[in-house]
């Protein structure tokens, strides 16, 4: 099926074998891109060289040779989301809502649970791994034969972002709901030049390295997503954080709005409001979803069956004098959608038998904190004596001292700290593997952690033992 380093793509019409070997030869050629790590580690040596438009260039270099322009991609009425916490699930939200309206979705994200297929999804599903191989070899080798410097072939991220810019364009979505990968200003997802509209979601310290130490240096990177004479939408952030989206927006003259801060500012169907992603912090990724899905639809080319849901309180779009929006009525049909909506990893539960499983994906303080309290309006209900076991992992260069101390009051019994390896599994077709991952490393982190942990609570709970 290989041949000189390409995919005959007639061959993708053979029996299913022939899908799933041309899938896994798909992601071993992905998994030989550079890591998320190793882009992270080069856009920290080279932040003060690179900008909008070296990205920009970049990406175009990339992406003519398949025959999309800028305007190609404007064209799938994108909508474009940053922040620090909580993009995926307002995505997520907003997704839901736009397919429950009759609008054939598109949705961009980062990372993968446990297949990367889950990064590109098609109204509300990951693409078959027929679609990615097609699609990816399709990609793949038509970079690989119009780059004439090699090392200028796209990284992990960077190669998806243009995968899916181009399966979405050739799969005809109606809207297009982007995902930023890290900041905003300089990410490889910002070359779309008009967006229908634009989001930010709670900030918080993560990749410090690159976007700056404090709120307000994120907030100047996040507010790099506006663009002229499109609306940017932001959930209730610090006040010199505010101030420094407002600026920049007014310096790109794109309209500011603040969304809701509390669901209680909406109308909803009933009194008893429950969401598909839980946790008391899904409220304001809930506002800011509703928000979108609606200048999306007031703006949009393309039209869903959102008049009936839309049409109220029109005249209500912003208070002038603080840039707040209003609440309005959300029907039967959008709040099943709300409700409806999954993002898995994400304030999850699960059960096998009589374990419960409370899975979250928290790396940062702010959302280390919403995790906890999450877990405890969740596992303490029980009155029954029970075992609680805490297992931790923390990746790259994040701090674990800012992030385990908020377990201090939760009288785990154990924890157990891990690598991040679903199986034992070092196939190189394996969805989760990283071949430019050293475990040695990896596991040092984990016995760091041990040992911090043991700091922190040996004395609060002597029944934590060394091992």
């Amino acid at each position: 099926m290989l041949h000189n380093g390409k995919v005959n793509l007639s061959e993708l019409k053979g029996d299913g074998n022939t899908t799933i070997n041309l899938y896994q030869q798909a992601v071993y050629q992905l998994n030989c891109l550079q890591s998320n790590t190793q882009i992270i580690s080069a856009a920290i040596n080279l932040k003060k060289q690179k900008n909008r438009q070296d990205v920009l260039e970049e990406m175009m270099e990339c992406l003519t040779p398949l025959n999309i322009s800028l305007t190609d991609i404007d064209s799938l009425n994108c909508i474009h989301i940053a922040g620090t916490k909580g993009k995926g699930s307002t995505c997520a939200f907003l997704e839901s809502i736009l397919r429950q309206l009759g609008y054939k979705t598109g949705f961009y994200s980062s990372p993968h649970l446990i297949h990367v297929r889950e990064r590109i999804q098609i109204n509300g599903q990951p693409i078959s791994e027929e679609l990615f191989a097609k699609y990816f070899f399709h990609v793949f080798n038509t970079l690989k034969d119009s780059l004439q410097n090699q090392e200028k072939m796209p990284g992990y991220f960077k190669f998806l972002t243009i995968m899916a810019f181009y399966i979405f364009y050739v799969e005809k979505v109606d809207v297009a709901i982007v995902e930023v990968g890290i900041g905003g200003e300089n990410d490889c997802t910002n070359i779309i030049q008009t967006p229908i509209v634009c989001g930010i979601t709670t900030l918080d310290l993560d990749h410090t390295s690159i976007l700056g130490t404090t709120i307000p240096e994120i907030a100047w990177h996040k507010a790099g997503i506006a663009k002229p004479n499109c609306t940017l939408l932001t959930v209730e952030q610090p006040p010199k954080a505010i101030e420094i989206i407002k600026q920049r927006c007014k310096e790109i003259n794109s309209k500011f709005l603040i969304v809701p801060s509390t669901i209680n500012s909406y109308k909803w169907p009933n009194s008893r409001i429950k969401f598909g992603i839980s946790g008391c912090h899904q409220h304001l990724n809930v506002s800011l979803a509703l928000q979108l899905a609606r200048i999306f639809c007031l703006n949009s080319t393309k039209n869903g069956n959102f008049l009936p849901f839309f049409t109220q309180n029109l005249s209500k779009e912003s208070k002038e004098l603080n840039n707040n929006l209003d609440g309005f009525e959300v029907n039967e049909n959008i709040y099943s959608a709300l409700f409806n909506c999954k993002w898995l990893g994400r304030s999850q539960i699960l059960q096998k038998e009589n374990i419960f499983y409370f899975l979250d994906g928290a790396h940062t303080p702010l959302s280390i904190k919403y995790c906890a309290q999450w877990f405890k309006e969740n596992s303490f209900k029980n009155n029954n004596k029970i075992q609680r076991l805490l297992i931790f992992h923390c990746t790259g260069y994040r701090d674990s001292l800012q992030l385990l101390p908020v377990f201090k009051n939760f009288n785990f019994n154990a924890a157990l700290f891990c690598p991040a390896i679903i199986e034992e599994n070092n196939s190189l077709i394996n969805d989760s593997i990283n071949l430019n991952h050293d475990s040695s490393k990896e596991l040092k982190r984990c016995y760091k952690d041990k040992q911090l942990w043991l700091e922190l609570f040996e004395n609060k709970h002597p029944q934590i033992k060394r091992h």
